[in-house]
């Protein structure tokens, strides 16, 4: 969609961006976005509250995230507290079905840790007024959203695993995301922009799935590359180090492939 630049009242004019891209240039808000924060500026707040009661995406009165974003900003700084929250609720009412979304499999504490943690995010770069952080909410809202999941999720993930293996760190996680992908919820089929991101939250998810001594054995096997066996008896083995045949050892790395297979398979 290309961006224009819409006519406005200079009294409820929105402020430009600053912050820039990979290319140098300044990032830029969509004009129905601009169009938004100018109307919505005029309003009362009875009628901002009603405004921000109406969920069909497909009405003229819906205000975009992005809108939403900047208006918060706004408030935040003129200092009006009501509309601050009253925006501030709006927001995280929308964004919840995606982080329960992306964060569900990590189990109820976790979860409920983990969307605290990304609302706390969001609105860290969001309510930054002495810097730029929170530009490019103003561009793509959705695309920033899914990255602070992301990472959240991944963090929770690392912790789960420290705590209940004494674990792996998360270089270990990142190099086993790159062996497979899995299917993307339909929930985030229409974000095509950070599918593969999702992918790799999944991945980390069927992992986690891993009963021990199979999950040692294949992180040890996969990304550790110890062989299974060795002549050598100088040569770290996974038979070596659990005790077990070299056969035991197939039949487990075995068995952890058909444990992931559906997570992969469903995608191809």
């Amino acid at each position: 969609m290309e961006y224009e630049t819409a006519e406005r009242d200079s009294s409820c004019l929105p402020e430009p961006l600053t912050r820039r891209n990979a290319g140098g240039d300044v990032y830029q808000r969509l004009a129905t976005v601009d169009r938004q924060i100018q109307d919505t500026l005029r309003l009362e707040s009875e009628e901002l509250r009603r405004r921000l009661e109406i969920r069909d995406e497909a009405s003229p009165d819906f205000l975009k995230e992005e809108a939403l974003v900047y208006l918060i900003r706004y408030y935040r700084r003129v200092g009006n507290r009501q509309h601050v929250n009253d925006l501030s609720t709006c927001l995280v009412n929308r964004c919840a079905k995606l982080i329960y979304g992306s964060l569900g499999s990590l189990g109820p504490d976790a979860r409920d840790d983990g969307y605290s943690e990304v609302v706390e995010e969001l609105f860290a770069k969001i309510l930054d007024l002495d810097s730029d952080r929170g530009d490019f909410l103003q561009v793509r809202f959705w695309v920033v959203l899914e990255r602070i999941t992301v990472d959240i999720f991944r963090k929770q993930v690392n912790r789960l695993e420290l705590e209940t293996t004494g674990g792996y760190d998360q270089e270990t996680i990142d190099t086993l995301t790159q062996q497979g992908a899995v299917v993307v919820p339909t929930a985030f089929a229409s974000r095509s922009v950070e599918s593969k991101v999702i992918d790799r939250v999944l991945i980390e998810a069927a992992l986690h799935q891993l009963e021990e001594p199979f999950r040692s054995a294949y992180l040890l096997h996969h990304y550790w590359r110890w062989p299974i066996e060795d002549k050598d008896p100088t040569v770290q083995t996974i038979s070596r180090r659990f005790g077990k045949t070299p056969r035991t050892i197939r039949n487990w790395l075995s068995r952890a492939d058909e444990r992931l297979a559906p997570w992969r398979g469903e995608q191809k």
